[in-house]
């Protein structure tokens, strides 16, 4: 991973400083929306008696928030908290990433936030918002009330007749139409919340879809009409590329045996510029030479613009001493090529000294032979990788 070497940015990658960009815009709307709807699901819009609460809410209490359970002596809360997972460990890593500076560390808190849901939506997982279950939930009752020893009637608090619940475990959400028909019909309660929607629940695990399941690993329908499940956000942002900017301080050097024959066959921005360079006579010395000294400088002194993936791809093996694990691709270098390089890139973009002037420099002892490259490097290896 590279090290961050500065607060504008700039990191250290091998032996370049680099600017890096990630374009997160798109992923960060997207979170924001989702963010936003949760915050707008409230009450009744999920099913919950508490009209405040909202999804978003739920979601941070999902798995740490004491549940209550039934029994016998009816509803109490649960003596012990679920081990710290779900919503209430991804909201605020989420939040972290996508609320803060995003750049290269986000990858690696982004495929950490992954590996969780990847798990923890698979099927038979208890974090699984698809398998949150209610144990006692009414499945029925006995259309004829309970009968005292004197045959009359049992009567509830509110002194409606009995009628003995068969009760059983239902998945995803509790309040199923079966649920709410008995306390409309039988406890005699007409303003009773309706029902959740029938996907939202399910006699069997893993099927329903209620929900924290939607706004957390749903597929964009129902709740989250036109909007995204967090998981797809998730996996979208790690579809990011980023680009990285070479610093000037830190040029790229290109040498080695079959080097200019490389960056001008395969980097298009050098060839072009050579192309153009080679007929234009500001480029020639009163020699009759390619000015290779300027032209020199001026690669040390202008980026070089990547024109596409192919240019960045081999600049980035040109720049071998990369981390393999760190695949952003140059947007723009600063090229450090030697004065040899250079008279062998234009002798391949065309250029050509007339025999006038060719003579007229050789007689005055003007012309030299070029130095031997420098076997550091063969780019016939780097291009064959």
């Amino acid at each position: 991973m590279a090290k961050k070497i500065e607060k504008d940015r700039t990191y250290k990658v091998g032996p370049y400083n680099v600017q890096v960009n990630f374009d997160y815009s798109d992923v960060i709307s997207r979170y924001d929306a989702w963010k936003s709807r949760c915050q707008e699901l409230k009450g009744k819009d999920i099913r919950i008696m508490r009209e405040e609460t909202s999804l978003y809410d739920s979601l941070l209490k999902h798995t740490t928030a004491k549940r209550i359970v039934y029994d016998k002596d009816g509803p109490k809360e649960s003596e012990k908290k679920k081990s710290g997972q779900g919503g209430a460990h991804l909201l605020p890593a989420c939040e972290t990433i996508f609320s803060g500076e995003m750049g290269p560390q986000s990858k690696e808190l982004l495929e950490a936030v992954k590996r969780v849901m990847d798990d923890e939506s698979a099927d038979g997982h208890p974090a699984n918002p698809r398998n949150m279950n209610w144990q006692s939930d009414i499945k029925g009752w006995n259309p004829k009330p309970e009968l005292d020893k004197d045959g009359k009637p049992k009567l509830d608090a509110n002194g409606n007749p009995k009628h003995k619940a068969r009760k059983g475990t239902i998945y995803g959400h509790w309040r199923t139409e079966t649920y709410v028909n008995y306390r409309r019909e039988i406890k005699k309660l007409p303003e009773e919340m309706p029902p959740a929607d029938e996907n939202w629940y399910s006699e069997q695990p893993d099927s329903a879809e209620p929900p924290m399941w939607q706004a957390l690993y749903g597929s964009g329908e129902d709740l989250f009409q036109d909007l995204d499940s967090l998981q797809m956000i998730v996996e979208d942002a790690l579809e990011v590329e980023g680009t990285m900017d070479v610093s000037k301080d830190t040029p790229i050097e290109i040498k080695g045996l079959g080097a200019a024959q490389a960056i001008f066959n395969e980097i298009e921005p050098v060839r072009l510029w050579f192309s153009k360079a080679v007929g234009d006579s500001t480029w020639r010395t009163p020699a009759g030479n390619f000015a290779a000294s300027r032209a020199r400088k001026w690669f040390l002194n202008n980026p070089t613009q990547m024109a596409d993936d192919g240019d960045g791809e081999l600049m980035l093996r040109i720049m071998e001493t990369l981390n393999a694990d760190y695949p952003v691709k140059p947007n723009s270098v600063y090229l450090a090529i030697p004065e040899n390089q250079i008279r062998q890139i234009a002798s391949l973009a065309g250029f050509r000294r007339t025999e006038e002037r060719e003579t007229t420099a050789q007689a005055q002892g003007m012309v030299q032979e070029d130095p031997d490259v420098t076997k550091k490097m063969d780019w016939r290896m780097v291009l064959a990788r």
